[in-house]
C-alpha cells in the first residue's frame, strides 16, 4: 500500500512525463506548421512548449523568428542550460564570441551556462 508521500510522489513524476511527452508534440506540430509556411501559427506553439521548457522550442524561437537581441540571447541561453547542443553554440557564439559590445561579453555567464548545460 502505497503511503501518501509516495503516491503525491508518483503523481509529480507522472506530470513531469506527461508535460515532456506534450512538449514535444508540441514542438512537432509547430515543426509541421514552420515547413507548411504557416509561421505564425507555428510560433504560438514554440512559446507554449517554451513556457513548459522544452529546450527544441527555446532554440526553434531564437533561430528562426526575428527576436531582439535580449530574447533571442535568453531563449538560446534556455535552451543550453536543457542540455540542448546547437542552441549551447549559439548562446556561446551571441554571448562570448560576437557579443556586439566588450562590455556586453559576459565570459563568466558563458562558463556557468556551459557547465550547467553539460550536466
Amino acid at each position: 500500500m502505497f503511503t501518501r508521500s509516495c503516491f503525491i510522489l508518483m503523481l509529480i513524476v507522472g506530470f513531469q512525463y506527461a508535460s515532456a511527452q506534450s512538449t514535444e508534440v508540441l514542438v512537432q506540430k509547430a515543426n509541421t506548421l514552420y515547413e507548411q509556411n504557416k509561421r505564425e501559427e507555428a510560433k504560438v506553439l514554440y512559446e507554449k512548449a517554451a513556457f513548459l521548457n522544452n529546450a527544441d522550442a527555446h532554440f526553434n524561437l531564437a533561430y528562426r523568428y526575428a527576436l531582439s537581441g535580449d530574447d533571442r540571447l535568453c531563449h538560446y541561453q534556455q535552451a543550453a542550460l536543457r542540455g540542448h547542443s546547437e542552441g549551447m553554440a549559439s548562446f556561446l557564439d551571441e554571448a562570448f564570441f560576437r557579443s556586439d559590445d566588450f562590455f556586453k561579453s559576459d565570459p563568466f555567464l558563458a562558463l556557468a551556462v556551459y557547465k550547467k548545460g553539460r550536466a
